[in-house]
């Protein structure tokens, strides 16, 4: 019986590398293999080739010659050699599925079969902008194809959290939440999401919304609602908005005022008496914008922090919309960093608004005049998805700006730019 042949470690490993190798083939699943599977013996094992002990070569031979008559190989001696040094073990074939058995080993057409019932199952639920991905995916299954690497065909378990990871990250949500309360509320583990993070992102950025690349994990993940702590909203300026007969005036305070994002979520504009409204990256550019802009009576600001979420474009949106309604002609700007992710964070900005935010203090002239205070790029890569950003319509805006990044291989952060209240 199969089941009672005991296989030594070195058997297994010899198995389990044919086996691999078996799998990963041209053609795995669709039609014979034209030439043989097999390892050479003596750059698998370089102790086999030891002149000062014959041993380990011994050993091996024995445990091969078993395997030999088990007819899961067929070995191929070195000429003149027989019996003495193996040159290749190749794999019997036709003896594939008792190996298989005999390894305790899934075959990896069963393992294909198994996950796509599993993504079928998921495609039947799963929002939208996933099913391209999932389709993708059940082709490649289909033909017995390795998927992508989120879908791990040896942890079932793994594969269905980052999968409901995935779906349940960029589903529409009510409010932020923190990462330690999003977890509990997907996988009832305050950890789990911690763990798998990254994978998650990675077909996110690279699969799904590859408009993404050029911003940071954290900026990505605030953009749906979560967040490492639930973060306010600093605003300043001729605004006022109501909610359940409670008022906040956004001028009361020459540094703003905070609000949570619940906040702006059911309350409604009742003024706003701008002439611009400015949405600002960084926070310490945004004090430093309230205490030295020349017009800023005339302006509403906004500390948006980085990528924009959901509330925070539920918040731009109508402001927007009152705006229209009331013809009051308010011009939008957008202020950040004069660098790759600077100009992906407004270009998605648009794209997720609908605003024709203008972008601020990021053209050419604001450049040369910090050049000297910029920060080095040292990595070629960086280099090289911003000359992928001039091949892109939408950073039409940015070229000459963009130019002369890649001349001189320096960004400039919003901070060391000065506002003077001329």
């Amino acid at each position: 019986m199969i089941q009672n042949r005991k296989l030594s470690e070195y058997q297994k490993k010899i198995l389990n590398t044919l086996i691999d190798k078996y799998e990963n083939r041209l053609n795995y699943g669709k039609e014979a293999a034209v030439r043989k599977i097999g390892i050479d013996i003596k750059k698998f094992s370089k102790e086999y080739m030891d002149v000062s002990s014959s041993k380990f070569k011994n050993e091996i031979n024995f445990e091969m010659k078993v395997l030999e008559e088990y007819q899961f190989v067929q070995l191929l001696w070195e000429k003149h050699s027989l019996n003495q040094y193996l040159d290749k073990v190749y794999l019997n074939e036709n003896y594939i599925e008792s190996i298989y058995q005999l390894l305790n080993r899934t075959s990896k057409a069963g393992k294909c079969k198994k996950f796509e019932l599993i993504l079928k199952d998921f495609l039947q639920y799963c929002e939208d902008d996933l099913k391209p991905f999932i389709q993708d995916n059940l082709e490649k299954l289909a033909n017995f194809e390795t998927p992508h690497k989120i879908i791990n065909l040896d942890n079932e378990l793994l594969t269905n959290n980052c999968l409901k990871g995935l779906n349940e990250l960029i589903k529409p949500k009510i409010k932020e939440l923190s990462k330690r309360h999003w977890s509990i509320q997907v996988y009832n583990n305050s950890k789990r999401w911690e763990e798998i993070e990254k994978k998650v992102l990675s077909v996110l950025i690279n699969d799904i919304y590859p408009e993404y690349k050029n911003i940071e994990d954290e900026s990505i993940i605030r953009y749906f609602d979560i967040l490492e702590n639930p973060v306010p909203i600093d605003m300043y300026g001729q605004c006022v908005m109501v909610k359940s007969d409670k008022k906040i005036d956004f001028s009361t305070d020459d540094s703003g005022i905070a609000a949570y994002p619940s906040f702006f979520k059911d309350a409604a504009i009742e003024l706003l008496n701008v002439k611009r409204l400015i949405t600002i990256e960084n926070k310490t550019s945004y004090h430093d914008y309230l205490r030295n802009a020349k017009d800023i009576e005339e302006e509403l600001v906004i500390y948006l922090g980085g990528f924009h979420n959901t509330t925070r474009t539920y918040l731009l949106k109508n402001l927007f919309a009152f705006s229209n309604a009331n013809h009051l002609n308010i011009q939008f700007y957008h202020w950040g960093d004069i660098d790759l992710g600077g100009f992906s964070i407004l270009v998605n900005l648009i794209k997720k608004t609908g605003i024709p935010f203008t972008p601020l203090f990021m053209d050419e002239q604001t450049y040369l005049k910090y050049l000297q205070f910029g920060k080095p790029i040292k990595e070629k890569t960086y280099l090289n998805k911003l000359h992928g950003l001039l091949k892109q319509n939408e950073f039409s805006k940015f070229e000459d700006v963009i130019n002369l990044i890649l001349e001189n291989e320096i960004i400039i952060e919003q901070e060391i730019i000065e506002i003077y209240n001329e």
